[in-house]
Protein backbone atom coordinates (compact mmCIF):
# COMPACT_ATOMS: atom_id res chain seq x y z
CA UNK A 1 0.00 0.00 0.00
CA UNK A 2 3.23 2.18 0.39
CA UNK A 3 4.13 2.23 -3.00
CA UNK A 4 0.60 2.50 -4.25
CA UNK A 5 -0.26 5.69 -2.16
CA UNK A 6 3.04 7.03 -3.00
CA UNK A 7 2.26 6.84 -6.93
CA UNK A 8 -0.75 8.07 -6.26
CA UNK A 9 0.82 11.94 -5.10
CA UNK A 10 1.84 14.47 -7.50
CA UNK A 11 5.38 15.07 -6.51
CA UNK A 12 4.66 18.13 -5.38
CA UNK A 13 1.82 16.55 -3.10
CA UNK A 14 4.81 14.17 -1.89
CA UNK A 15 7.19 16.49 -0.72
CA UNK A 16 4.80 18.35 0.55
CA UNK A 17 3.72 15.25 3.08
CA UNK A 18 7.70 14.99 3.54
CA UNK A 19 8.37 18.27 4.96
CA UNK A 20 5.60 18.07 7.38
CA UNK A 21 6.96 14.69 8.33
CA UNK A 22 10.27 16.69 8.94
CA UNK A 23 8.43 19.28 11.41
CA UNK A 24 7.65 22.09 9.19
CA UNK A 25 4.66 23.96 9.27
CA UNK A 26 1.85 23.11 5.99
CA UNK A 27 2.67 26.93 5.01
CA UNK A 28 6.27 26.41 5.05
CA UNK A 29 5.69 22.84 3.43
CA UNK A 30 3.96 24.34 1.27
CA UNK A 31 6.35 27.09 0.15
CA UNK A 32 9.02 24.65 0.04
CA UNK A 33 7.08 22.52 -2.39
CA UNK A 34 5.08 24.78 -4.89
CA UNK A 35 5.45 28.26 -6.49
CA UNK A 36 4.33 31.00 -4.34
CA UNK A 37 6.28 33.46 -5.99
CA UNK A 38 2.86 35.54 -6.69
CA UNK A 39 0.78 34.52 -3.57
CA UNK A 40 -0.17 36.68 -0.48
CA UNK A 41 0.75 34.72 3.19
CA UNK A 42 -3.31 34.80 2.79
CA UNK A 43 -3.40 33.31 -0.34
CA UNK A 44 -0.29 30.75 0.70
CA UNK A 45 -2.50 29.75 3.70
CA UNK A 46 -5.54 29.00 2.75
CA UNK A 47 -3.61 26.54 -0.58
CA UNK A 48 -1.46 25.06 2.44
CA UNK A 49 -4.55 23.49 4.19
CA UNK A 50 -6.05 22.64 1.16
CA UNK A 51 -3.48 20.40 0.45
CA UNK A 52 -3.61 18.81 3.86
CA UNK A 53 -6.77 18.10 3.84
CA UNK A 54 -6.81 16.34 0.52
CA UNK A 55 -7.57 12.70 1.30
CA UNK A 56 -4.73 11.44 -0.53
CA UNK A 57 -2.24 13.44 1.15
CA UNK A 58 -3.74 12.60 4.16
CA UNK A 59 -3.78 8.78 3.86
CA UNK A 60 0.11 9.21 2.78
CA UNK A 61 1.01 11.58 5.80
CA UNK A 62 -0.62 8.64 8.32
CA UNK A 63 0.66 5.92 6.67
CA UNK A 64 3.97 7.66 6.94
CA UNK A 65 3.87 9.12 10.57
CA UNK A 66 2.51 5.04 11.69
CA UNK A 67 5.83 3.52 9.55
CA UNK A 68 7.74 6.49 11.99
CA UNK A 69 6.08 4.65 15.25
CA UNK A 70 6.39 1.35 14.12
CA UNK A 71 10.09 1.48 13.61
CA UNK A 72 10.76 3.95 16.93
CA UNK A 73 9.14 1.28 18.94
CA UNK A 74 7.56 4.14 20.71
CA UNK A 75 3.67 2.73 20.63
CA UNK A 76 0.57 5.06 22.20
CA UNK A 77 0.22 2.77 24.99
CA UNK A 78 4.13 3.05 26.26
CA UNK A 79 3.68 6.93 25.48
CA UNK A 80 0.68 6.97 28.17
CA UNK A 81 2.64 4.54 30.35
CA UNK A 82 5.84 7.09 30.22
CA UNK A 83 3.97 9.95 30.71
CA UNK A 84 1.59 8.18 33.79
CA UNK A 85 4.99 7.04 35.20
CA UNK A 86 6.48 10.99 35.33
CA UNK A 87 3.05 12.18 36.62
CA UNK A 88 3.06 9.25 39.47
CA UNK A 89 6.98 10.66 40.25
CA UNK A 90 6.03 14.18 40.33
CA UNK A 91 2.83 13.91 42.71
CA UNK A 92 5.72 13.03 45.28
CA UNK A 93 6.61 14.97 48.08
CA UNK A 94 9.93 15.84 48.45
CA UNK A 95 11.70 16.86 50.98
CA UNK A 96 13.55 19.97 50.89
CA UNK A 97 16.91 20.14 52.12
CA UNK A 98 19.51 22.95 52.82
CA UNK A 99 23.03 23.37 52.63
CA UNK A 100 24.59 20.08 53.87
CA UNK A 101 21.83 17.96 52.97
CA UNK A 102 19.82 18.67 56.37
CA UNK A 103 15.89 18.68 55.83
CA UNK A 104 14.34 21.77 56.59
CA UNK A 105 11.11 19.63 57.66
CA UNK A 106 9.27 21.52 54.36
CA UNK A 107 8.24 19.33 51.34
CA UNK A 108 7.60 20.08 48.32
CA UNK A 109 5.02 19.26 45.50
CA UNK A 110 5.83 19.37 41.39
CA UNK A 111 2.58 20.36 39.93
CA UNK A 112 3.87 21.72 36.63
CA UNK A 113 5.16 18.03 35.86
CA UNK A 114 2.16 16.73 37.13
CA UNK A 115 -0.07 18.98 34.28
CA UNK A 116 2.35 18.41 31.35
CA UNK A 117 2.60 15.05 31.81
CA UNK A 118 -1.70 14.71 32.00
CA UNK A 119 -1.42 17.61 29.33
CA UNK A 120 0.30 15.12 27.03
CA UNK A 121 -1.94 12.19 27.86
CA UNK A 122 -5.18 14.32 27.07
CA UNK A 123 -3.11 15.10 23.67
CA UNK A 124 -2.53 11.43 22.77
CA UNK A 125 -5.75 10.69 23.65
CA UNK A 126 -7.19 13.03 21.35
CA UNK A 127 -9.04 14.96 23.88
CA UNK A 128 -7.40 18.09 23.24
CA UNK A 129 -7.83 19.81 19.86
CA UNK A 130 -4.73 22.56 19.01
CA UNK A 131 -6.13 25.73 18.30
CA UNK A 132 -4.43 28.62 16.33
CA UNK A 133 -6.09 32.23 16.22
CA UNK A 134 -5.56 34.34 13.38
CA UNK A 135 -6.00 37.82 14.04
CA UNK A 136 -6.47 39.89 10.99
CA UNK A 137 -8.16 39.42 7.97
CA UNK A 138 -7.96 36.80 5.22
CA UNK A 139 -8.22 38.24 1.49
CA UNK A 140 -9.79 36.03 -0.71
CA UNK A 141 -10.30 36.93 -4.83
CA UNK A 142 -14.04 38.00 -5.39
CA UNK A 143 -15.93 35.39 -7.99
CA UNK A 144 -18.42 37.09 -10.05
CA UNK A 145 -20.54 34.55 -12.00
CA UNK A 146 -22.48 36.29 -14.74
CA UNK A 147 -26.19 34.81 -16.08
CA UNK A 148 -26.47 34.09 -19.50
CA UNK A 149 -28.51 36.78 -21.03
CA UNK A 150 -31.64 35.14 -22.43
CA UNK A 151 -32.52 35.14 -26.19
Amino acid sequence: MTENNKQNLTAKQEGFVLSILEGKTQIDAYKANYNCENMSDDVIYVRASEVMKNSKVAVRLAELRQQRANISGWTLEKLIEEFASVKEKCMQEVEVLVKFGNPTGEYVFKEHGVIKALENIGKLLGHYEEKIKHSGEVKMPSIIIKKKSEK
